[in-house]
């Protein structure tokens, strides 16, 4: 049995939890509902009851439903502290998450029409902002996003590793610093899709095709713009050479 150190009445108090607190193994059933999110498979906990929860543990899951914007997502890392959002509604709601210790995210959110956008990424230390919409990593970091294209003939991905990661949900806006080495994929590229390097790279998913800004003070980026090629149309019949 573990202990959870909370405040009752702006008083301290030491609660004991068998439940949640202990040696937990990956896919336990044991967890933490704190707020509007669950944390999961960790193997220490500390919790100052709407305040603040911190849980430890090389498989620390922690799922985040966000209804409104018909949004899932899912942060595993060594150490994860979720901040409850002060006054709000009647169900406290989580604020703000960060992690550290091996970080990885992913999550799954409506975009235009009835598609849906996938991000990936991973770090060395994230920040979650959900009133913002807002996932900040350090890194290295390694960044993906995957949506349909408008098109209906396929999908749109951008990949990428930075010394540092920002994506804006909301506004489907990626930044990317230090060292950055990104490909964009759409339809109408090529299977290995355009690349680009440089000291920063914005790539902005909301417009069609991608819009994408560059910042290279080192002089050291490059970018490599490809186009799939399409077939000569064939001679009409009877027309001659």
């Amino acid at each position: 049995m573990g202990t959870i150190y909370g405040r009752l009445l702006g008083i301290p108090v030491m609660l004991c939890l068998a439940v949640a607190i202990g040696a937990q193994k990956p896919g336990s059933a044991k967890q933490i509902r704190f707020g509007d999110i669950v944390m999961r498979d960790f193997a220490t906990a500390e919790l100052e009851l709407g305040v603040i929860a911190r849980v430890k543990g090389p498989n620390t899951v922690v799922d985040i439903t966000d209804a409104a914007n018909s949004a899932n997502s899912r942060v595993k890392a060594a150490e994860i502290t979720a901040y409850m959002k002060k006054g709000g509604r009647s169900i406290r709601e989580v604020e703000r998450i960060e992690a550290s210790g091996n970080v990885q995210f992913s999550g799954v959110r409506k975009g235009p029409g009835n598609t849906t956008v996938t991000v990936t990424a991973a770090g060395r230390k994230a920040e979650y902002d959900r009133s913002a919409s807002r996932l900040t990593l350090t890194g290295p970091v390694t960044f993906s996003a995957v949506q349909p294209n408008p098109s209906g003939g396929g999908t749109d991905r951008v990949t990428g590793k930075a010394d540092r990661a920002v994506y804006d949900e909301g506004k489907r806006l990626v930044q990317l610093t230090g060292g950055v080495e990104a490909t964009v994929v759409t339809p109408d590229t090529p299977p290995e899709g355009s690349t680009f390097s440089g000291d920063e790279v914005q790539i902005d998913m909301s417009v069609q095709p991608y819009k994408i800004s560059i910042s290279n003070p080192s002089l050291s980026g490059v970018i490599n713009i490809r186009i799939k090629e399409t077939a000569d149309p064939a001679p009409k019949p009877g027309r001659g050479k």
